[in-house]
């Protein structure tokens, strides 16, 4: 009623006005008129004695909502915020540290070539492309088995405490860390280290989320469809504190077995 409250009744008045948010793929309706189950919607085909073509304008609006919505929609990829590239062939721990000696251990498949950082309205994504991902040889969920990612990030809200120590690597992170991104194959239920499902906590070890098997989920892990040897963390930013500010975290990434 507010689309035509001062307009007196032998004037025009909207009906439908709608909004369309290309890269979202929103539709936004401002209906002046009940479409249905009003005392006169729009739907009517008659009103006392006088026909009408409620039907047929019903139906072309829901028509050109379905064209806005399958036709017009312009998906807007993420944008790289950071990125760094690590040399090839370092894959030796300490200096002297070999690959197992079973086969499925192919050359390179721990070797880190690049880690990148990208991010959307909704979503941070963390990229680590491997020199070979070596397949998914025994069937991990995620679309690899043999890495075990871990990645430590140091946030700009000085107002969190600081972690130094880390999940199973005995390693001390000298600048300290408010999360831990941990990105595993995704086997079991229970979240890494206990089980094989990736997870993140924080710096006082609350588990902030766990990936579920529901792709659309705040929290999932997956070998990148886009990018060769890649395993992608996408992490909503409801999930973390201070994701405006991602271009000035300091991020630690590490691959075990």
């Amino acid at each position: 009623p507010l689309l035509y409250k001062d307009l007196p009744y032998n004037r025009s008045f909207v009906m439908v006005a709608g909004e369309y948010w290309r890269d979202l793929n929103v539709l936004i309706i401002a209906s002046g008129e009940s479409p249905y189950g009003d005392y006169e919607p729009m739907f009517s085909w008659r009103y006392y004695g006088v026909e009408l073509d409620g039907p047929q304008f019903i139906t072309n609006m829901v028509r050109w909502f379905e064209q806005l919505l399958t036709t017009y929609h312009v998906e807007v990829k993420p944008i790289l915020t950071s990125e760094i590239s690590d040399p090839e062939g370092d894959d030796k721990g300490t200096g002297n540290v070999t690959y197992p000696t079973n086969t499925v251990f192919q050359p390179g498949v721990f070797d880190i070539l690049k880690f990148s950082v990208y991010e959307d309205v909704d979503n941070i994504y963390l990229k680590v492309t491997f020199k070979n991902l070596g397949g998914n040889p025994w069937n991990g969920p995620n679309g690899f088995s043999l890495q075990h990612i871990q990645i430590y990030v140091l946030t700009t809200n000085t107002s969190l405490d600081k972690n130094y120590s880390t999940i199973g690597l005995n390693v001390w992170i000298y600048t300290g860390w408010h999360y831990a991104i941990l990105m595993v194959p995704g086997w079991e239920r229970d979240p890494v280290p206990v089980g094989q499902r990736s997870a993140i906590y924080d710096y006082n070890g609350t588990l902030v989320a766990v990936e579920s098997e529901d792709p659309n989920s705040p929290f999932d892990v997956y070998v990148d469809p886009e990018m060769d040897n890649t395993v992608t963390a996408r992490i909503s930013r409801d999930l973390l504190l201070d994701t405006d500010n991602i271009d000035e975290w300091i991020f630690v990434v590490a691959v075990a077995g």
